[in-house]
């Protein structure tokens, strides 16, 4: 499980925050990838749920994602 936060090289259209979860059987892509409107600075695994991925943004926003929906954010 890695945070990313927006590079000085990227594009304009580019995300500003980017999760992405690896797994040991995929080492040359993530098995998922999410995305935010915000810088994210910490990034945890729900624990009681792993499906569900809780990250919180410079903008004070906490982030919940799904591993079975799509890579926007289920609830902010």
């Amino acid at each position: 499980l890695a945070g990313y936060s927006k590079s000085d090289e990227s594009n304009i259209n580019d995300p500003n925050g980017l999760l992405c979860i690896w797994s040991l059987a995929l080492r040359k892509k993530p098995e998922y990838v999410f995305t935010c409107q915000s810088e994210l600075t910490k990034v945890i695994l729900h624990p009681f749920n792993p499906k569900l991925v809780i990250g919180a943004s410079n903008t004070g926003q906490i982030l919940m994602w799904d591993t079975r929906g799509k890579s926007l954010p289920i609830m902010k």
